[in-house]
């Protein structure tokens, strides 16, 4: 138990929402509460978020535009509102395009303008979690209005400006090195994309501290092999650097009866779009279902013959669903675009699992990830 520390940070995603950056944001939360920590967090807030009480943590929800939804509508509703719309959506991809996300904009400037306001300058450490870059830059301007003499970090999941999933207009790369020089340091979930950030920073100012997670509340269920082979996905899909075209182009060639279980974003954009154009072709072979809460999703996937990861293709990020895939206790196959070969998937589809995916699992229990935030404060004293 630790006296007297103050910690604080600022995301744009908490629980209940089902995103790593909101596992990201909740998991350090609830770890630095055990171990006595005070915690200031800022949030947006939202009419479908409940809110959350914590012991010891002090919630601050920003007024934004965002909104959690899992409805899905209609093909029909949503060619009708289309077609009402078109303008105002061709506005917005016009606007979207300038500002990074007109809501993520909101977002930043509300909270800047929150963080000015709050009583407690003094803090031990502090953690901006993006994405949003925005999330970043609003911290940073606050950061260079007060001068906290504390340690700064601003934490990715995936990199802002040079993401090659989605390009963004030029200014924000001169923005976010701007904002990235208000921490002292940068922290990403691996190794393999350090090259993103080092415009930004020495590579001893990026630090590698992974996705990290309670495994204590992990409930699987007993595996039974099927008679028919199920295997089964969970994330999102992108155009870009994760598109199971390849895959599901491959899986329509088969004779074979199997079943492929997707877990997805069922709202529009891409992931629902593709599933959709598939489900049409691979018809019960292929079963779509919308995200569910982490917990009861590694308890689903633990009743499958395996797992499939898409590896994202040319591309140096890590999919953080791997920690869940590990966790599940069942084989991983990890495919892409360039390294598929249906003999290793016939292994899989033969019970011959010598070429799943491994990783050490321990690295990501959230005790280990705090551990290692609280190892930069400690440097400074140095």
């Amino acid at each position: 138990m630790r006296e007297n520390k103050r910690i604080l940070i600022t995301s744009y995603y908490f629980e209940p929402e089902i995103t790593p950056r909101a596992f990201r944001t909740t998991e350090l939360v609830k770890e630095f509460l055990k171990r006595g920590y005070t915690v200031d967090l800022y949030i947006p807030n939202t009419e479908e978020k409940d809110k959350i009480n914590l012991e010891n943590c002090n919630m601050h929800y920003i007024n934004s535009r965002k909104k959690i939804s899992s409805k899905i509508m209609s093909s029909n509703e949503k060619l009708k509102k289309s077609k009402r719309n078109i303008i105002f959506r061709l506005l917005k991809k016009v606007t979207d395009h300038l500002t990074g996300g007109t809501n993520y904009l909101v977002y930043g400037y509300n909270l800047y303008k929150e963080l000015l306001n709050s009583n407690s300058k003094n803090y031990n450490l502090i953690i901006s979690i993006g994405l949003p870059g925005h999330v970043h830059f609003a911290t940073a301007k606050f950061l260079a209005k007060i001068k906290p003499n504390c340690i700064r970090v601003c934490d990715y999941g995936d990199p802002f400006f040079y993401n090659p999933a989605e390009k963004h207009i030029f200014y924000f790369k001169y923005i976010e090195k701007w904002a990235t020089k208000q921490f002292n340091y940068i922290s990403i979930p691996t190794v393999k994309s350090i090259e993103y950030y080092t415009e930004y920073k020495n590579k001893d100012e990026i630090k590698i501290i992974p996705q990290g997670f309670n495994f204590s509340n992990i409930k699987l269920d007993n595996y039974t092999p099927s008679n028919i082979p199920n295997f089964c996905y969970a994330g999102y899909f992108y155009e870009n650097i994760r598109n199971p075209k390849f895959f599901l182009d491959f899986l329509d060639t088969l004779t074979i009866d199997y079943r492929f279980t997707v877990y997805t974003s069922m709202k529009a954009g891409f992931s629902r779009d593709i599933c959709l154009a598939y489900k049409e072709k691979l018809g019960d072979k292929l079963i779509l279902k919308d995200f569910i809460p982490r917990e009861e999703l590694i308890k689903k996937m633990s009743k499958m013959d395996f797992l499939v990861n898409f590896d994202n293709f040319n591309s140096n990020q890590v999919p953080s669903k791997i920690i869940d895939y590990t966790l599940s206790k069942r084989p991983i196959l990890n495919i892409n675009q360039g390294n598929f070969k249906e003999d290793t998937f016939n292994e899989f589809i033969n019970k011959d699992y010598s070429n799943s995916l491994k990783i050490n699992v321990e690295d990501y229990d959230i005790k280990t990830i705090v551990n290692k935030f609280e190892a930069l404060t400690e440097i400074k004293k140095h």
